[in-house]
């Protein structure tokens, strides 16, 4: 018998990141529509030949996924654009 789920993909946000801790491995990007702040660790950043998490500067623009982490709201997937 096979297990079926009703989990449907979560829509990627847009945000900015808050706050950057690069000497702990990371940060907080808030959500632009809700204004909520999301944990991200370093390993979460999506990296590319341009990005790298030393890179990432305050008030840079962020898409992200949301998740919820063990103390609250967590982006995942975490890459910039612009």
């Amino acid at each position: 018998m096979t297990e079926t789920t009703s989990e449907t993909p979560t829509e990627r946000l847009k945000g900015t990141v808050k706050n950057i801790q690069t000497e702990q491995g990371f940060m907080f990007v808030t959500a632009e529509k809700t204004g909520v702040d999301y944990f991200v660790h370093r390993t979460c950043i999506e990296m590319t030949s341009d990005v790298s998490w030393m890179y990432i500067k305050k008030h840079q623009r962020v898409l992200f996924t949301p998740s919820e982490g063990p103390k609250g709201p967590r982006a995942i997937e975490v890459r910039v654009y612009e």
